[in-house]
Order: structure tokens, then sequence, then C-alpha cells
């Protein structure tokens, strides 16, 4: 049983207007779309119509796949509230890849396209609602490649996008050496950068993410985001005016509350956050220089403090060791001068003692004369 329940209500109001409330069942909540008048021109261009015939991208989850020959996916919901709103069912078109829907679309054999971003190319054959699912553009790499500033960076490896898949005008018309390799589809696309076939893959944030949780964990991360986002549409055949006149008055009904419910459904709202294990490791390498510097600058220091210490202690020595010398010094040339002045003084009494007895020696000899 669908998640989504819906019951319609036929109302024709007195402006011959014609008119449908749609109720949706969810869990235990219900949420009301209010009334969308159709013109009688649509009214009898739905009556003729019978069926709307529908091309998508075959390999595009989590926003839409064939699967058993059913649509699966967040589209496959809004495409649900369309045909139940339009009382009309919409009937899918097989396609083996998302080049053979645009073909398909070209050649009338598909009235809608559930989900795409507008072209220019695509202005030419189709319409297009208002956006209801919005998307920032992110490039992917192996695990172990560094993160990417600028996509410029790059242009010169090989990077991979869905063939004919809008992202590849745009990065194109930028840069225009960039070298773009066409894939089959994102599967294919992510397990050639894995393989090294390729060295980035480039698509929508929601997708990346989902297959990278379910296909890819620990092998691809998101290495780049891109200054874009894209805006999903429901395309219509443009040669038939009134479809597209009657997509865009469903589109514009469907509540921000009935978006998220759809959105919770298909895209898990617990995500694994995908490390950069290089700018981890980028980030541990400069703390551990910044330790070393510091341990250098610290040791340094101490060393300086040390050497200053060592040589204070050292002339506090020599200095010590200059005082004792002088001491020594002060008291040899003191003693030497108490020693010299003794000699003086004997010396003196000598002398003294000399002179008496010289004049006591001249005297016999007066005597003998």
């Amino acid at each position: 049983m669908k998640l989504i329940l819906f019951t319609l209500i036929l109302i024709f109001s007195p402006l011959s207007l014609f008119a449908k409330e749609i109720q949706i069942l969810n869990g235990q909540e219900r949420i009301i779309l209010t009334q969308i008048y159709y013109t009688e021109e649509e009214i009898s261009y739905l009556k003729h119509k019978k069926e709307i015939t529908m091309c998508i991208d075959p390999d595009w989850m989590p926003f839409e796949k064939i699967e058993n020959g059913k649509h699966i996916g967040l589209a496959s919901d809004y495409m649900d509230i369309l045909s139940f709103a339009m009382g009309i069912p919409i009937r899918l078109i097989p396609t083996a890849h998302w080049e053979e829907s645009i073909a398909k679309a070209k050649n009338r054999e598909c009235d809608i396209f559930s989900m795409v971003p507008i072209t220019e190319d695509r202005k030419l054959y189709m319409d297009f609602s208002s956006a209801y699912i919005e998307a920032p553009i992110v490039g992917t790499t192996q695990i172990n490649k560094n993160f990417i500033d600028n996509i410029e960076d790059i242009t010169n490896q090989r990077i991979g996008i869905v063939k004919s898949y809008s992202i590849a005008t745009k990065l194109k018309a930028k840069y225009p050496n960039i070298n773009i390799i066409e894939v089959n589809s994102i599967n294919d696309g992510l397990n050639q950068v894995k393989d090294g076939k390729i060295f980035a893959f480039i698509d929508n944030l929601i997708t990346i993410n989902y297959e990278i949780q379910k296909n890819f964990l620990g092998e691809i991360k998101v290495s780049a985001r891109l200054d874009y986002r894209l805006y999903y549409r429901v395309a219509s055949r443009n040669d038939e005016p009134q479809l597209n006149s009657i997509i865009q008055k469903v589109i514009s009904k469907i509540t921000t509350k009935i978006k998220h419910r759809i959105s919770h459904k298909w895209v898990p709202i617990e995500t694994t956050k995908q490390i950069d294990y290089t700018s981890f490791m980028q980030i541990i390498g400069l703390f551990i220089v910044l330790v070393v510097l510091i341990l250098f600058f610290l040791v340094r220091e101490y060393r300086l403090k040390r050497e200053i210490l060592e040589f204070n202690i050292t002339l506090e020595k020599r200095v010590q060791e200059a005082i004792e010398k002088n001491k020594h010094q002060e008291i040899i040339l003191f003693q030497q001068n108490r020693l010299a002045q003794m000699g003086e003084m004997i010396s003196m009494i000598a002398h003294q003692w000399r002179q008496p007895l010289n004049e006591t020696m001249k005297e016999p000899t007066q005597f003998q004369s």
C-alpha cells in the first residue's frame, strides 16, 4: 500500500470552472490541497487527452528510477499527485538511459519529463513548471584526494558527468577547457571514480549523497561544492500549452509540508558525514609542527637559561678566586713590607751601634801618641 493515498472530490462551480479538492492521507495526518480551478479549455483538453505519457531518468535515485517496469522515487510521488489532480493516468515510457528519454521527448513520444532543469535546448520542445525541488551541485573524488577549493584547479583532469545532463552545458560555458567525460549514469560515474578511470564526478548533492551511503562508503567522498544550484521542474511538450498550464496549477498548490513529507520518505534524515581525512591529517601535521616549534623554543630557552646560570656560577667562582688571590697577595705584600721595615730598623740600629764603637776605638790611639 502506498505511503500517500488520494481521495478525489469533483466539484463544478457556478462559473463553469472545474475544481478538485485532493485529500492526502499520510499516517494519521491529513493534508488538504486547496481547490484547483481549471478553465473550460483545460477541462476539454484533459477529457480528450485520456492519459499523459512520461519519460524519466531511469537510474537517478532517490529522485527516480525504473524498477520492475515501475516509476519509483521522490518524483513518482509528485507524479501521483499530478495524476490524481488531473483525473487521468500518467503512463511511463520505459527507457534505458536519460539520453534515450530526451530523444523520445523530442520525437513527441513523451508528453512530460517528471523532473528536469531548464536548458536553452530543452526550451525548443518543452515548457516548464515552477521548480518543486532544488539541489546544490557537488564534485566527488576518491576518499584520499584533497578537498577542491576551485573547480578550475582540476579542469585538466578527467571529470565525469552523465550524458545530456544540463550541468555539462553550464560548466563548458564557464570553463571552455574542462575535460568532461560522459558516463551512462551516476552509479557508472562513481564506479569510474572508484576505479581511477576519471578523477572526479559531478552531480547534485542529494543523488550523490544517496549513492555514496548506499554503495561507496569509505571509497568516495564529496570533495568540492560548485557555485551552482539546479532547480527541478515538470517539463511538458510545448505544442500542447494547456498541459503546462494545468501542471503549473497543481505544482503551485503542493504545500511545503507535503514536500517535506515526500522528501523525508525518500531522502534519509540521518546522514553519515564524510570526513575529509586528508584535511584532517593536514591539520594534525600543522599541530605537530606547532608543538615541535614550541618545544624547540622551550628547550632553547631552557638551555640559554642554564648557560646563563652556569656562566654566573663560573663568574662568581672566578670573582671569589680573584678576591682570595688578591687577599693572599695583599698578605704577602704586607709581610714583605713588614720585613722591609724591620730590615730598615735593624740597619739603623746597627749603624747607631757602629758609630759609638768607632769613637771608642779612636781614643786609645790618641793616648798612644
